[in-house]
């Protein structure tokens, strides 16, 4: 509700948990449907998928029919790559009895249909690849947020992290050994942050727009060895910020045809109107949390130094430039988007089926025209059930039955 959007307040973290005080997912429940379903839900691990298939009907129609896969194979990130697979590799085709839904996600939703010969005929034809479909959109509109920490240094390691190394096993991690057998009530059924305040950057603006969230822990960023830096501090509190609703667009497009080439990520910040917008609000943020911080006995009576930015950092040209510098997101979208059929940079309809492919439909986080809110895991799932209602209910007026294998052929 507009009220809802429009309350500004903070509180503690909420928490993904079920009722054993561990942390869900989606991974969860899908184990949970393979288990109780083996035969109605079929995992085709370690696969990559190269390409979906389509064929031109005597009608002209375009139509998917399948999913070419790569087994044994991976993406360029993934630590199982070794190098891109030669032209003697064996393909395998997955075949659909009535439809194909790709939910890839920002990167790899728009390389899957650009490998398939949807999207740009211009970018398409410099990567020799045929075009199937028209839809210049594929690939553009990507979102994303703008974060940022401030971290301090401690004068002391926190009492509730005592012993906890975050480990795999209880025989070197007392604090996992202690969580497994005392009813999972300690440090690990948390989150990294503690406590988190949200709040418009401006009352004119019609929803809240900031998210600051802070915890033990030293965190500057998704980088290498950045889980070893946040678990391994025991004497630091970071303050994580998050601007939602910035205005940058940048693009996915291809470096190469073959499924293996690195993609061209641009998230071209920096070059929308409102991006130097984006970024004077959270320059904004980090001198209100250093303020905070330096106001509250409470909280700097413990604080050593602040080590990120650090106070070399302390103008605002020098706060902007560290922002632009060291500011990352990983709420990544919107690059499938969805839209009305006389948008030229559309890419799928309100029934989440692609435009010009019969029998294709995109169900992820790519099909927003928009970022949505300040996390994207709920309207991930509030858009996935709406995809589910809609496919369920077009099944039924084709009369579709459910199998229980895919077929595969070479």
């Amino acid at each position: 509700t507009p009220a809802n959007d429009l309350a500004n307040g903070g509180g503690i973290f909420p928490l993904t948990k079920n009722y054993n005080n561990t942390r869900s997912s989606v991974r969860d429940h899908i184990v949970e449907v393979h288990t109780a379903n083996p035969n109605a839900l079929v995992f085709q691990l370690q696969t990559l998928a190269t390409k979906v298939l389509t064929c031109c009907e005597t009608s002209g129609k375009v139509k998917a029919y399948g999913v070419q896969g790569a087994v044994n194979q991976y993406l360029p990130g993934s630590p199982k790559f070794k190098t891109k697979y030669s032209s003697t590799q064996k393909l395998t085709s997955f075949f659909a009895n009535n439809e194909i839904i790709v939910a890839g996600g920002a990167y790899e939703t728009p390389h899957l249909l650009m490998l398939s010969g949807i999207g740009d005929p211009v970018q398409l034809k410099a990567n020799n690849i045929n075009t199937v479909a028209n839809l210049p959109g594929v690939g553009q509109n990507l979102m994303d947020r703008i974060e940022l920490s401030v971290v301090w240094t401690t004068n002391q390691s926190y009492v509730l992290e005592n012993g906890c190394i975050f480990g795999y096993t209880e025989a070197t991690d007392p604090c996992l050994k202690a969580w497994d057998t005392d009813g999972h009530t300690n440090l690990y059924s948390s989150g990294p942050a503690i406590y988190a305040h949200s709040y418009q950057s401006n009352t004119s603006l019609p929803y809240r727009d900031m998210w600051s969230m802070g915890g033990p822990g030293s965190f500057t960023g998704y980088r290498p060895g950045w889980g070893a830096q946040l678990t391994g501090t025991h004497n630091a509190w970071t303050d994580t910020i998050l601007k939602a609703h910035t205005d940058s667009r940048g693009w996915v497009k291809l470096n190469g045809p073959h499924p293996q080439d690195t993609l061209n990520i641009n998230k071209n910040l920096g070059q929308t109107p409102g991006f130097d917008n984006d970024v004077e609000v959270v320059v904004n943020e980090v001198k209100r949390t250093r303020g905070i911080m330096a106001n509250t006995t409470s909280m700097n009576e413990w604080v050593v130094e602040e080590f990120w930015p650090g106070k070399d950092v302390a103008t605002d040209d020098q706060l902007t430039q560290f922002v632009y510098q060291n500011g990352w997101g990983h709420h990544a979208c919107c690059t499938s988007k969805m839209g009305v059929s006389t948008d030229p940079t559309a890419v799928i309809n309100n029934n989440f089926q692609v435009y010009g492919v019969d029998n294709l439909r995109v169900v992820d986080n790519s099909v927003w025209a928009n970022i949505p809110g300040m996390f994207v895991t709920t309207p991930i799932y509030i858009m996935a059930e709406k995809a589910s209602d809609t496919i369920m209910a077009f099944a039924a007026t084709q009369g579709w039955k459910p199998t229980y294998a895919p077929t595969a052929g070479p």
